[in-house]
């Protein structure tokens, strides 16, 4: 069994996001949460303007209705789509910020992975840094999968994986390693060097080779590539080898600063296209 938590703030970025989980949903035995939190900042400014105690209580009642109702229609909509018996959807709404409340939820309904729709304004970095995708990805210990906006399900046969050569290991590796099993997908390790001089890179790559001859799976690649720009070339290499899933990893402590260095935070956005899977570092 295979639980996914799709968030959903009834956006079409983040139905797009349900319905790919869906989609994907039905190659495993799977749950999926459909999940909707409420601000309870907004909440506690209304509550000034209640004449009295019933009134604020009543109001509230008709506002859980209504975004239990929304999530049921959405529940009905993807059972009316999905034919599959692999797949089961269940309601879940809380109070509070997504990041405050999906950390407790994650442990109490044992999910595997969240997966999240995004409004793909601009590229990985505004996708990864300063959004609300970034704030719940740092809030979680499981594999978070970030769906783009126009991002229809497809069979995953070629993966890039883009290594910041830290080898730490990795929360998320047992389920990208379901999914390449599953799709007899290539694994595409890429590491995006700023600068280095031929003599540098030919060793470099050597070492990549003999750490990656022990991964768990066999259908890999090694990539050394070279760009001023990490993201930029990250961004090049996934449209160039036609991929079709982005695999990064987050670390804790040092965030992004391999694909955001602060010398190239400036630069411009390369749009992020591909449904992105984000594991954490477990050290």
């Amino acid at each position: 069994m295979v639980t996914f938590l799709c968030t959903t703030d009834f956006s079409a970025s983040s139905e797009n996001a349900i319905r790919y989980a869906s989609e994907l949903a039905q190659f495993f035995d799977a749950r999926i949460l459909l999940f909707h939190s409420v601000s309870t900042a907004a909440k506690a400014k209304l509550a000034l303007a209640y004449s009295s105690e019933h009134d604020r209580l009543t109001d509230e009642l008709e506002e859980r209705i209504d975004h239990l109702t929304r999530l049921e229609a959405l529940k009905t909509k993807l059972n009316n789509k999905n034919t599959s018996e692999n797949v089961r959807y269940e309601l879940c709404l809380r109070y509070g910020t997504q990041e405050d409340t999906i950390p407790a939820l994650l442990a109490e309904e044992q999910v595997d992975v969240v997966v999240m729709g995004h409004d793909g304004a601009g590229g990985l970095q505004e996708v990864l840094v300063g959004s609300v995708a970034a704030s719940v990805t740092a809030a979680t210990v499981c594999p978070v999968l970030l769906i783009p906006p126009g991002a229809a399900f497809k069979s995953l046969f070629k993966i890039v994986y883009a290594s910041d050569l830290k080898n730490a290991p990795l929360t998320g590796l047992n389920f990208l390693l379901r999914l390449a099993t599953l799709f007899r997908s290539e694994i595409m390790i890429l590491h995006v060097l700023s600068s280095k001089t031929d003599s540098d890179k030919e060793k470099l790559l050597e070492e990549l080779k003999l750490y990656y001859s022990r991964f768990p799976f066999q259908n890999i690649s090694i990539h050394l590539e070279t760009h001023r720009s990490v993201q930029a070339g990250i961004s090049q290499f996934t449209h160039h080898n036609k991929a079709d899933m982005l695999v990064v990893g987050y670390h804790p402590k040092e965030k992004w600063d391999y694909i955001f260095p602060q010398n190239q935070r400036q630069e411009i956005s390369y749009h992020s296209y591909l449904p992105m899977l984000v594991m954490h570092c477990t050290l």
